[in-house]
């Protein structure tokens, strides 16, 4: 089976061969009547010379008979001359006429030569019209075979700005298939949100128990560790320092874990952003100085109270805000801002919501790592637990909303979506 030819080919030279039939039959036409008429003009001049040559001598119609040519070819007698018109004068001498076809075409070639020149220029212009309007017709439906064949290989396409499609049937196939790729990314976040929660199910119920077991004997830890400060040399109060920092981090971990498989569901409550922001400024400020990061905030002047638990908040914003840090060791800025919109709620209905967002000026985070971020345990830092996001993601959701990360060199945001209505929460 040969290779499709382009459908653009296809309607150039759709409407090329369109004018071109057009053109040849308007000069055959053209041509064909003014042969008819003059080869009629020319035998009405051939009888009325006949009628004329029955009256005249030999030498006076020959005279005559000089003024049929060109347009005839005169032969003097008949001998071997068949199918010609036949002349003769008064005296007897006969003459034989036929038809000069030749140089009847020519002149009607000659008259119709302006005409000639404005098929061709026609030919010329419909043929770059041809190229435009190919072009235009085609480009919208080429853009949607780009499209698919983007879907077909994992990758979301770009179809451009609305209504940048030309006819109304293309435009309505455009806008169709936008709402597909749209329902198709909804029903994509629906099956990942599925499968985090099944994941997360099931890790939770083994994070629990484990955590359970382990707290105790962290406890036993501390208390004697407590107990054998008093009793250990100058020389090893170092070593027990160290045992007893390594302690206060496992158990630690071991808080996180147990917060992160069974959060308790949030106390529900206006809370002021500003003052959320303002706690987590105070908590990282020397930190921060240390590392040389500015500190920018943006949008919270008037901002209106959410529903949700001011604990949690806090230790989601924290954790976003270490993260931050954590990408900045050489410094940087670190900006924190709101504003509102509208998102899709439950079942697809928008509904007025607050979007707090953490941007970074640090080196980016890589675009396959990306879908893993939220992920429980998944870390890119030697020292790092992989729950610090795994919380904030759960967080978002107990208070109905969600979290969203972009990031490209030089600048990373994360976005949490807080619903403002405290129904919109589960």
């Amino acid at each position: 089976m040969g290779r499709p030819r382009h459908m653009e080919s296809q309607i150039k030279a759709l409407v090329v061969a369109g004018v071109l039939l057009l053109t040849a039959v308007t000069l055959a036409v053209s041509i064909g009547q003014g042969f008819a008429l003059r080869w009629e003009e020319n035998r009405r001049w051939l009888y009325t010379v006949r009628s004329v040559l029955e009256a005249l001598d030999r030498p006076q119609a020959e005279i005559v008979v000089a003024m049929l040519r060109p347009a005839w070819r005169v032969f003097p007698g008949t001998a071997g001359r068949s199918g010609g018109e036949i002349l003769r004068s008064r005296d007897g001498e006969m003459w034989a006429a036929f038809p000069n076809d030749e140089v009847l075409w020519e002149e009607l070639l000659e008259s119709n030569r302006p005409l000639l020149v404005v098929a061709l220029v026609t030919l010329l212009l419909v043929l770059e019209i041809s190229i435009f309007w190919a072009y235009a017709i085609v480009r919208p439906l080429r853009r949607l075979a780009w499209a698919c064949r983007d879907m077909g290989s994992g990758r979301w396409p770009d179809l451009g700005p609305e209504g940048a499609s030309g006819t109304y049937e293309i435009a309505t196939l455009h806008e169709a298939f936008r709402h597909m790729v749209d329902r198709l990314q909804q029903w994509q976040r629906v099956e990942r949100q599925v499968g985090r929660m099944e994941r997360l199910a099931a890790l939770g119920q083994v994070v629990a128990g484990v955590a359970h077991e382990v707290r105790n004997p962290l406890a036993s830890l501390r208390i004697h560790l407590d107990l054998l400060e008093v009793d250990v040399l100058p020389a090893g109060q170092p070593s027990l320092r160290v045992l007893g920092d390594e302690v206060d981090r496992l158990n630690q971990i071991v808080s996180q874990l147990l917060a992160f498989s069974r959060p308790r569901p949030p106390i529900g409550g206006p809370v002021d952003l500003g003052e959320v922001v303002s706690w987590c400024h105070q908590m990282v400020r020397d930190r921060m100085s240390r590392q040389g990061v500015s500190w920018r905030e943006t949008g919270f002047d008037g901002a209106r109270p959410v529903p949700g638990d001011a604990a949690q908040l806090r230790q989601m914003l924290l954790n976003l805000v270490l993260n931050a840090l954590d990408a900045m060791p050489r410094g940087g800025e670190l900006h924190v801002g709101t504003r509102y919109g509208e998102d899709d709620g439950p079942g697809g209905v928008r509904r007025a919501a607050l979007f707090l967002s953490v941007e970074d000026s640090g080196e980016g985070i890589a675009s396959e790592l990306l879908p893993r971020l939220f992920d429980p345990f998944f870390t890119t830092r030697p020292e790092g637990t992989g729950l610090g996001l795994a919380l904030v993601h759960r967080i978002a959701e107990l208070h109905g909303g969600a979290v969203d990360v972009v990031s490209s060199p030089g600048r990373t945001i994360f976005t949490v979506t807080l619903p403002e209505r405290e129904g919109d929460a589960p």
